[in-house]
């Protein structure tokens, strides 16, 4: 092992962890070894082999699901390449060159070839550039590429944020850490789970340039680093943390490493913090060690838990956080107890787990977020650099919005419809939304519309706003067809609703329907249309349960856990949906209790899989919740939608027993 030694800096302990790892993950896909793991066969430098090796070992399971080997091997050999290429390559440690350039994910995205193509658009712009000034460079790149619009909690990749040319600031930061990492700059998301202060949460990036790590707002670039609008707000968060897809050994704080995988903690880089330490015991006054305790902030009319952290063998968790107030509960064995730590209060609690039922009645109180600080003084710029940096943000905007310029126009979108025979306003609204992936539509209905009528168009409606952005011809085929193969005696409402539908939650949305019809024969499709529930079982039978990364659940496609046939119980409902409305059976998951379920003549029934089978009980009572317009506000106010509207009208709320 000597000679490995100097493999990324890595010693005979590291590298041989890492080959366990590799050795397990290879085990555990075995399902799919010939499309993940045959890139080996290739002739690989000691450089590439680690380091895909690497990959692997810290690849979550959606992943190994839904991809093939020669994405990963690509993104490897691009960055090992880069590495070489850019001036500051030599300058990157090893460690931050596998943690934070290296990895091929960031957030939820889907996974995508983008470094040699973001390489390609910034080499030359940061080529003789420091450091420091090749970060900024490229979030002025980002800016001209894309800006904030809200969305759903689908995250799209950084090819699809350049397409669309805007997107939240999750999806900001995704592609404002790609395209860093693509020049070989190591990168990452960091973000506040929720603000103490006020509702929503916000991610922005940070950089490392020459022993130093800066933070930027993604699409939102600043003359100078560490800058940015939510710079004050963060010096009143309660927590701010990144996630990396190793066994990272800090020296950040750690709050959470498992599996694999390590969220760490830095919120002391922008405001002050306190570590709290808890004690969990149990009413006999015994530790409880592994009990989970959860430190709530409230945002959005919800506790919400900025962290969940286990206790230890002597029962304790600490959590460092911000000069506010948290509720902190606990819970083992179906016993919790909890309380309101006050920021004045000590730092270290004693909680006893001695309830069992919720409390009735009302109490109130006050949650106090951190106050505001002052943050340091920033050195004022040269006026000419003002100058520069605002005709800089002028210019990206002109950039951006000349992009926008080539999406099919209002008019495009008429004489699409005349030619097509189809409503002119709905094909614009259509193609409205599909913005830079407008041409890919107005194709698939141009195309298809001559032959089967408005169902082109219906699929389409049924769809999400985001999937017009990233879905292309072949997908959409596959949608069209194999739905209306399957047309049956249903009425078109609930044809199009829960069978010719492709999307079923926040996964990516891939052509499942040809794969699915060919996996059962005629007897066997004939036999779950007859009763779903023998699908219910057909799939159990074959799926192992596997969680590693808690905000991958229900990201992997249905396609992808199908071959693998592990992963979450998320991604076995959504694949059980997938697989009904693919054989002409109605089926969704619950709008809000997210079970799975089909239609029979009965009406909708669920769709029990043993391991999740308690979360599908029936209540032992039933009510319906009615929003009901509060009759003095305007008549254009927005409707009632959840986390949405820029403007929240006042509602009354009426709970009915029924």
């Amino acid at each position: 092992m000597t000679s490995q030694t100097l493999v990324f800096s890595m010693d005979a302990q590291s590298l041989e962890r890492i080959e366990q790892k590799f050795q397990e993950k290879l085990n555990f896909a075995d399902t799919r070894k010939d499309k993940l793991f045959h890139v080996f066969q290739q002739p690989l430098t000691e450089e590439e082999a680690w380091a895909l090796k690497y990959v692997y070992a810290y690849m979550p399971v959606n992943d190994l699901a839904d991809y093939d080997g020669e994405l990963f091997l690509s993104h490897v050999r691009r960055a090992l390449d880069i590495r070489k290429r850019v001036p500051w390559g030599g300058r990157v440690p090893d460690h931050l060159f596998l943690h934070f350039v290296l990895p091929y994910r960031i957030n939820t995205e889907n996974i995508e070839d983008f470094r040699g193509i973001i390489f390609d658009e910034l080499a030359d712009r940061t080529a003789k550039l420091s450091m420091a000034d090749a970060i900024l460079e490229t979030n002025y790149w980002c800016h001209e590429k894309a800006t904030y619009i809200g969305s759903d909690l689908r995250t799209i990749s950084p090819l699809t944020m350049i397409r669309n040319a805007r997107g939240r600031c999750g999806e900001e930061s995704t592609l404002a850490v790609a395209a860093l990492r693509s020049i070989g700059i190591p990168a990452r998301q960091v973000y506040t789970p929720r603000w103490a202060h006020c509702d929503s949460n916000h991610a922005w990036v940070e950089a490392w340039a020459d022993g130093q790590w800066y933070y930027i707002g993604a699409c939102e670039p600043e003359a100078g680093l560490n800058q940015g609008w939510f710079s004050p707000p963060a010096r009143r968060a309660m927590l701010i943390n990144t996630r990396i897809f190793a066994d990272y050994p800090g020296p950040e704080d750690i709050t959470l490493s498992e599996k694999g995988y390590t969220e760490i903690n830095l919120l002391e880089n922008y405001a002050p913090a306190h570590t709290i330490c808890v004690k969990v015991i149990n009413e006999q006054g015994a530790p409880m060690p592994e009990a989970s305790v959860r430190f709530e902030v409230y945002n959005s009319a919800e506790f919400y838990p900025i962290a969940e952290i286990k206790t230890d063998a002597q029962g304790e968790a600490s959590f460092k956080t911000g000069h506010g107030d948290l509720l902190i509960r606990a819970v083992s064995g179906g016993k919790w107890g909890e309380i309101l730590f006050k920021a004045q209060d000590s730092d270290h609690i004693e909680l006893v787990l001695n309830s069992l039922e919720q409390p009735s009645g009302i109490l109130d109180f006050d949650m106090v977020p951190p106050p505001e600080g002052e943050g340091e003084v920033v050195a004022s710029l040269p006026e000419e650099k003002i100058r520069d940096h605002n005709r800089r943000l002028e210019e990206g905007t002109k950039i951006r919005s000349g992009y926008e310029d080539t999406f099919l126009s209002e008019e495009d979108a008429f004489a699409l419809a005349r030619l097509a025979g189809l409503p002119p306003e709905r094909v614009w609204d259509i193609l409205q939304k599909a913005r830079g992936n407008s041409r890919e539509i107005a194709a698939f209905l141009e195309e298809r519309s001559s032959e089967f009528g408005e169902w082109p168009l219906q699929l389409l409606e049924s769809m999400n706003e985001k999937d017009l952005i990233d879905t292309f011809r072949p997908t959409l085929d596959d949608h069209l067809i194999g739905s209306l193969s399957q047309r049956g005696p249903w009425a078109e409402e609930t044809f199009v609703k829960y069978i010719l539908c492709p999307r079923v939650s926040y996964e990516m949305m891939v052509p499942y329907r040809s794969v699915f019809q060919n996996a059962y024969s005629e007897e066997e499709a004939a036999a779950f249309r007859e009763d779903p529930s023998k699908l219910v079982c057909n799939l159990e039978q074959s799926y192992s349960y596997y969680e590693d990364l808690p905000n991958l659940k229900g990201k992997g496609n249905p396609v992808g856990t199908y071959s693998l046939m592990k992963g979450d119980s998320q991604s076995l409902d959504i694949l059980f949906v997938a697989v009904c409305r693919s054989l002409g059976i109605p089926a969704q998951l619950h709008p809000s209790e997210q079970k799975p379920q089909y239609l029979s003549d009965k009406g909708w029934e669920d769709a029990v899989f043993s391991l999740t089978s308690s979360r599908n009980q029936e209540s032992s009572s039933w009510g319906m919740l009615q929003l009901l317009k509060d009759s003095e506000d305007r008549e254009d106010a927005p409707s009632a939608s959840y986390a949405e509207n820029s403007r929240w009208p006042v509602w009354r709320m009426a709970c009915t027993k029924r």
